[in-house]
C-alpha cells in the first residue's frame, strides 16, 4: 500500500465550484494521507490555487497538473452532437499514464461525484494489473445501475498515447 493516496480531478474554468465541492468531499470523509492532483487549462492554475489556498481546503496536499490541449488536436471531431463533451478536460482520463506517472494506481474522480464514505476503501480495491473499475452504490441514472463494481472496462497494459505528450 502506497503511504498516499493519489486522487486526480479535473477543474474546468466554468465547474471550478464542483471540483471544490467533490474535493470537499473526499477530504472530510477520511483520514487516510490524500495527495490532490487538480488538472486545469494553463488560463486556469492561479485560480485553482486560489480556490484551494483560500478556503479550509488550504490544508489538504496537493499539485496543480496543466493539461495541454494540443494533444487532442486532429483526434476530435467538432459534429458531436453533444458538443460540451468536447472540452479538452473531458479527455483527461485517457492521458493519466502520462500526466501522473509514478504510482501505481491512482483514483480519477469527475467533478460532478460527491463522495460520502472513505476513498481509502475504494483505493483498497484489488484490481488486476492495467484494468480500470468503476463504482456505483447509488445513482439516479438508470444505465449507471448496471456498472456497480465493475473490474476491467479498459485495459492499460499495453497503453499508448495516440502522439507523444509534452
Amino acid at each position: 500500500m502506497e503511504d498516499e493516496i493519489p486522487v486526480v480531478i479535473c477543474a474546468a474554468a466554468g465547474r471550478m465550484g464542483a471540483a471544490m465541492a467533490a474535493i470537499n468531499s473526499i477530504y472530510s470523509n477520511t483520514d487516510a494521507n490524500i495527495l490532490f492532483y487538480v488538472v486545469g487549462l494553463r488560463n486556469t492554475l492561479s485560480r485553482i490555487r486560489k480556490w484551494i489556498e483560500h478556503s479550509k481546503l488550504r490544508e489538504i496536499n496537493f499539485k496543480i497538473v496543466e493539461f495541454n490541449p494540443m494533444v487532442l488536436k486532429g483526434k476530435i471531431r467538432p459534429d458531436s452532437a453533444r458538443p460540451e463533451l468536447l472540452q479538452p478536460l473531458n479527455f483527461v482520463r485517457f492521458y493519466l499514464p502520462l500526466l501522473i506517472h509514478q504510482h501505481e494506481k491512482v483514483i480519477y474522480l469527475d467533478d460532478d461525484v460527491i463522495v460520502q464514505g472513505d476513498i481509502q476503501e475504494l483505493y483498497d480495491t484489488t484490481l488486476a494489473l492495467g484494468h480500470a473499475a468503476a463504482f456505483s452504490d447509488d445513482c439516479d441514472l438508470p444505465s449507471s445501475q448496471d456498472i456497480h463494481r465493475l473490474v476491467g472496462l479498459q485495459s492499460f497494459d499495453h497503453y499508448s498515447p495516440p502522439h507523444s505528450f509534452q
